[in-house]
Parts: C-alpha cells; structure tokens; sequence
C-alpha cells in the first residue's frame, strides 16, 4: 500500500545561508528547502540532526555562461597586437569565494594565415592589458583550419583585494596539422576578487595582414561551490 505525504517540508528564505543550527529542532526535515534571498541559491536539507544540520546547494553549479558562435561572427584579423575577442564571460565582483572552482573552456580558430606569419593565443582573467593571464600558446605556426582549445580549472585559494588563485590548464591544439598538447599549472597567483572579471580571449599574429585571421568559436565559464554548508 503507497503512503503519501500529506503535510509539505518545512520551508524558509532568508537573507543568509542555513547553517548547523538549523535542524530538527527549527522543524527542519531532510528534503526542506531554502532560499538565500541575497544570492539566489537554494539549499535542501540532507541531514537534520540537532546542531549538526547538513544543507547541500541545490545545484553544484552557481552560474553558468555559454556561446557557440557561428564562423566569422567573432573575428580578430590584421593586427600585430594582441586583441581580445568581442564575446566574454563575467565573473561579478565580490561573488566568489575560498574554495570556489572556476571552470572554462574556449575555442580558437585560425581561419586563415598570411605566408610564414605566426600567431599567439591566449586566456586571460581579465583585459589584456591588465588581466591575468592564465594560458598562452605562445608564438606558433597555426596554418587555416588548425585551432585550440582551452579547457580546465581556476581554484580560488583566498578571495578579497589581496585573493590568490591556483590554475590548472590544459591546451589541445592543431599546428600545422599536428595535434599538440601543454598543460599550465600555476599556484598562488594573485588576482584581486573585489573586480569584475571577464574570461577572455585573445590573438594576435607576427604582422599586421588581412590574411591573418582567427575566429573565437565557443566559451563556456561557470563557478561551481562546494556543496556541503554549515
């Protein structure tokens, strides 16, 4: 015989997150919910103990940002200078926290080569004048049709003006028709967290030519949090 529940959880907002306290002895039961009205998470009690009350988030993701673009919607052509592609993903000041896992992926295509010119290509957290440059390729020689792809991990170690951050990076690339591999690990580097920050990409080539192009394709970003408060 099916036993249905005939009274709903016990659920509660508040401009904080639950924490231990919040417990059976509040009403709370496994499968109650609730709403952080400052961030707009939502937690579901796991675990309803006295004073040692367990809230999982109800998504391990805080944000999510993608974009497929379509060929030459997003170009970068006849410049010696690195340049940033339009089309950016922003991390908004004062949201992240220690612990905090910053996950991309971007796709860089070179459309088109002007004779021997080389090209670098490059991640960065923040403008490319003054961001964190978390990947590069450094000089190579892309031919058309070749690319790379950046794809990995910013752990964010300590947050506020002086936050630091651990990455690591890995590049898959076509140069020349050869796929190549690199990873970047990097620890302890600073990146102030009380700014907006935007994960960029950027290109530039050995010389100035209109035969010199690359398509930004795909940037995907998001932060995931440690589900467990309390």
């Amino acid at each position: 015989m099916a036993i249905y529940r005939t009274t709903p959880f016990k659920t509660n907002s508040a401009a904080g997150s639950p924490g231990l306290g919040d417990d059976i002895g509040d009403g709370y039961e496994v499968g109650s919910t609730w709403t952080n009205t400052t961030t707009g998470q939502i937690f579901i009690c796991q675990a309803n103990t006295l004073g040692v009350a367990i809230w999982e988030l109800a998504s391990d993701r805080m944000s999510e940002l993608q974009a497929i673009f379509a060929a030459a919607a997003d170009r970068i052509t006849n410049s010696a200078a690195e340049l940033a592609f339009a089309n950016t993903k922003t991390i908004p000041a004062n949201t992240l926290v220690a612990g905090d896992v910053i996950k991309i992926r971007g796709k860089l295509l070179v459309v088109a080569r002007n004779a021997a010119d080389t090209h670098i290509l490059q991640l960065r957290l923040g403008t490319v004048a003054a961001g964190l440059s978390i990947a590069t390729t450094g000089d190579l020689g892309f031919a058309a049709a070749d690319y790379c792809i950046f794809e990995g991990a910013i752990t964010v170690a300590a947050v506020g003006a002086g936050g630091t951050v651990h990455i690591d990076m890995l590049q898959k690339r076509m140069v020349g028709g050869v796929p190549t591999e690199s990873r970047t690990v990097l620890f302890d580097q600073a990146m102030d967290t009380t700014i907006a920050r935007d994960v960029t990409l950027s290109a530039d080539a050995s010389a100035a030519n209109a035969g010199n192009q690359v398509d930004l394709r795909e940037l995907e970003a998001w932060v995931e949090r440690a589900g467990t408060v309390g």
